[in-house]
């Protein structure tokens, strides 16, 4: 073997996951946590939540069992934007029960119908008034 073919390789097998790619051969996305200030003691009428913006096409998800999280919380519902991108809801208390005051770093992972994993992260604040 030439030593230029050695080297190649040696990067191939070393090299780690391909650009656009996270852990293990996930699909990294752009994310977008909202609301981008999470107040810990907020109380509201209704059926708060967190939403995540994500830049993946929605029907890649549709049909398949939801399979999509922030952090450990389940999405308790997901639709499409008027992009065709997907859209999951969480609860809201679930998640502030997770934070602390400072800056958090949500991490969201959605398995589509064809296994295929996509992880996106955000940066919120949290802050307790």
């Amino acid at each position: 073997m030439s030593s230029l073919a050695s080297v190649l390789l040696l990067l191939s097998v070393g090299a780690g996951p391909l650009p656009g790619q996270g852990p293990a051969g996930d699909e990294v996305i752009t994310i977008q946590v909202s609301p981008q200030t999470l107040l810990l003691n907020w109380k509201t009428q209704g059926d708060p939540r967190v939403t995540v913006h994500a830049e993946v096409a929605y029907g890649l998800f549709v049909g398949a069992e939801l399979d999509i999280w922030l952090g450990d919380i389940q999405a308790t519902y997901i639709k499409a934007d008027a992009r065709g991108d997907l859209v999951a809801k969480f609860p809201f208390e679930d998640v502030a029960n997770l934070l602390t005051v400072g800056t958090a770093e949500l991490t969201l992972t959605a398995t589509a119908t064809d296994g295929t994993v996509y992880t996106g992260t955000d940066v919120v604040r949290v802050i307790n008034p």
